[in-house]
């Protein structure tokens, strides 16, 4: 689930009360522009997302959203700065699984509290993820592109989103599920991981469906699977993993 969060939102009314924040706030909110941060490279679902979003509610607020990436990192740094922010309600943030749970679980190291940091106005998408490769490799069901993973232990190449995104967490559940050892290759974000291996620089990846469509329909990437419970609507004819017989590889955010 990408969720939409807004620097201690609730904080506002209050803000308003206190002697001398009605004069800083200078007037109803949004006066001014409002800045949305996305984690990920731009061309992602994530970035998608929120450009489209920002676009659609720009003009009922009555202020531009500018919408800036700040990629790299597993979204720590991003979310170290939206955290840092005023509660002004200025700062708009996609916060996703990485930075608001998984990061959180396997570090106790961070400057950042996200239960106590940000406030999570609404739940925005939920992207199922797809295993796609490069047309040159071949392999055109699951079942022999694990065979040529199998063939040659570490060979086969995997891109994903970027260390503790929930691509990489999905490779490394579909490894343990199969056995199989991919090289994986990390990305600053899904869009960058995608492009290499359009390009053929990897040979396969662990991509939402958001990110891939254009793709996928072009015939620049070959869809393997689905790593989902049941079929994604738009690719009717892509099984699942669980139709492979692959169990507990599932993943989607």
């Amino acid at each position: 689930m990408i969720t939409l969060t807004r620097r201690s939102l609730a904080a506002l009314p209050l803000a308003a009360a206190l002697p001398g924040a009605a004069a800083a706030q200078s007037g109803p909110w949004p006066n001014r522009p409002i800045r949305w941060i996305v984690p990920w490279a731009a061309g992602g679902s994530s970035d998608f997302v929120a450009r489209t979003v920002a676009q659609a509610i720009s003009g009922p607020l009555g202020q531009q959203i500018v919408v800036e990436n700040r990629a790299g990192g597993a979204t720590v740094p991003a979310t170290e700065f939206v955290a840092r922010q005023p509660g002004d309600g200025y700062t708009l943030f996609s916060g996703d699984l990485t930075g608001l749970v998984f990061i959180p679980a396997m570090s106790t190291r961070l400057a950042y509290d996200a239960q106590r940091d940000l406030r999570i106005v609404h739940g925005m998408a939920r992207f199922p993820y797809m295993v796609v490769v490069h047309p040159d490799v071949p392999a055109r069901n699951m079942a022999e592109f694990l065979a040529l993973a199998r063939a040659r232990p570490g060979a086969v190449s995997m891109s994903h989103a970027g260390a503790g995104s929930p691509n990489h967490l999905a490779v490394v559940r579909l490894e343990r599920a199969t056995g199989v050892q991919f090289t994986q290759v990390a990305y600053r974000g899904g869009a960058p991981a995608l492009q290499d291996t359009i390009a053929g620089v990897v040979q396969s990846c662990l991509t939402d469906v958001a990110s891939a469509v254009a793709a996928l329909q072009a015939g620049r990437v070959r869809p393997i699977a689905a790593c989902q419970p049941t079929r994604i609507a738009t690719f009717p004819d892509v099984p699942t993993l669980a139709e492979r017989g692959i169990r507990n590889a599932d993943i989607y955010a």
